[in-house]
């Protein structure tokens, strides 16, 4: 069971476009962020990025999700 199992906090999403929606959190016991995914076929949040650069990670992630949005 991961350690983000029972409590975490958002700090941010990303909801468009759809097929990225990601979610930066913290454990609220740990304060280890990581980095959730949508799994639609699933339906349910996977933890995706937890180790290596996590902030790092996030902030590509949402340049391309703003690229992939705005065209920009």
């Amino acid at each position: 069971m991961s350690s983000f199992a029972t409590e975490f906090t958002v700090l941010e999403e990303i909801l468009e476009p759809k097929s990225m929606k990601m979610r930066l959190i913290e454990g609220t016991r740990s304060k280890n962020i990581a980095i959730q995914t949508w799994g639609s076929m699933q339906g349910e949040w996977i933890i995706t990025q937890r180790y290596t650069d996590v902030q790092g990670m996030w902030n590509k992630s949402k340049a391309l999700a703003n690229i992939l949005v705005n065209g920009r």
